[in-house]
């Protein structure tokens, strides 16, 4: 559920800020990071929550 709403919070945060459209939910974190986003953390680690399901 933490990861959902961290998903849920970095989408927002790139529609509010018009970065391109993630293309599932590892991208997510890969997005935030593009643009600097210290919160996104090492992007890496990220890409085991790609395997969750897509929400939308």
């Amino acid at each position: 559920m933490a990861i959902e709403a961290c998903l849920d919070i970095g989408r927002r945060l790139i529609a509010r800020e018009g970065f391109r459209y993630p293309e599932d939910n590892a991208d997510v974190f890969r997005v935030l990071a593009e643009h600097g986003n210290r919160a996104a953390g090492p992007v890496a680690p990220s890409h085991r929550y790609g395997a969750l399901p897509q929400r939308h």
